[in-house]
């Protein structure tokens, strides 16, 4: 019986590997623009089965099994920046914002350097906004290997850009820490979409698109840009203002205390932050660099969890993770 249960735990791991395998454009109800899940996956199980092994453990703390794309590095292509007037208050990221006052908007062409596998270059973009005295940036919806067929196209191959020059997507669940590119939102977010374009006459349209995640549709806004506002911006600016974006990562150790099984939650509680209640595990349960089950868990156990303070006066409540690791 434990035999087979390795078995399993390989088949679920290719069956994995199969969903998250694609093309890099895609919007926020998918996470195939992070190109790292399928390749990290398939190298998991590819070093286990090949040696013989019927287990996918063995490489568990060397590689990243995860939704996040991890980096060395990056640089900066390119950027400009521009004054724009929002007709919505984009909370909780901009506090006391007035309605139809200037924001600064920049937009940033990064290459990153790929941290597992050295010879891929992703090329990925950024937009920042500064009011008053703060700051934030997204990160973009789609992402390109930098290749010698593509060379450095920015663009993203969504359906009816063939008319534009430019076609940039940013939102608001596309975050961007010291290590890596994170997708993550939650049920009750305010999500903000963003699409900055230019058709070959030289055409601008910038326009955004709000919602509450899992509960509303998209509402759409298009965004006044100020006349002659345009800058190309110099690039050890852009990465002060990179540096002032950065999202923590904040790691804590749980206590459980109840399972939902179906839904892949744990009920936890923590002394530090009161305000959590629960986190949902998208991969696995990990224990000594070992997958568990959730029924191998009980109450009282401690686990490291993870959530990200992605704007002033989070708050974790219900939170998500990829892995759940076992003290």
């Amino acid at each position: 019986m434990k035999k087979m249960k390795k078995i399993i735990i390989v088949f679920t791991a290719l069956v994995i590997v199969v969903l998250l395998s694609g093309c890099s454009g895609c919007g926020k109800n998918s996470n195939k623009n992070l190109i790292n899940d399928a390749q990290t996956l398939t190298k998991i199980v590819y070093d286990s089965t090949t040696n013989q092994k019927s287990e996918v453990n063995q490489k568990i703390s060397q590689y990243k099994l995860s939704n996040d794309f991890y980096y060395k590095g990056f640089k900066i292509y390119d950027s400009f920046g521009f004054t724009a007037n929002l007709d919505f208050s984009m909370t909780p990221y901009l506090d006391n914002y007035v309605i139809g006052e200037d924001v600064s908007v920049i937009i940033a062409l990064l290459e990153f350097t790929d941290s597992t596998y050295d010879k891929n270059t992703l090329l990925q973009k950024m937009i920042i906004f500064e009011y008053q005295n703060q700051i934030f940036g997204f990160m973009s919806t789609s992402a390109q290997n930098l290749d010698d067929r593509n060379g450095y196209d920015f663009n993203c191959g969504y359906s009816g850009i063939q008319n534009r020059k430019i076609n940039y997507n940013f939102g608001s669940y596309m975050i961007l820490t010291k290590n890596a590119i994170v997708k993550y939102y939650e049920k009750g977010d305010n999500v903000y979409d963003f699409n900055y374009n230019e058709d070959f006459d030289g055409n601008i349209n910038f326009s955004g698109e709000t919602s509450i995640a899992f509960e509303t549709q998209p509402a759409h806004h298009d965004i006044s840009i100020k006349e002659n506002s345009y800058i190309e911006l110099n690039k050890g600016i852009v990465i002060d203002l990179i540096n002032l974006c950065y999202v923590e990562k904040v790691e804590l150790i749980a206590i459980i205390t109840g399972f939902d099984e179906y839904n892949r939650t744990i009920f936890v509680e923590n002394e530090e932050y009161p305000t959590l209640e629960s986190v949902k595990y998208r991969f696995s349960i990990i224990s000594s660099d070992d997958f568990i089950s959730i029924q191998d868990l009980k109450i009282g156990d401690e686990i490291k969890i993870y959530f990200y303070l992605r704007y002033s006066g989070y708050k974790p409540i219900n939170i998500i993770v990829d892995n759940v690791y076992v003290i």
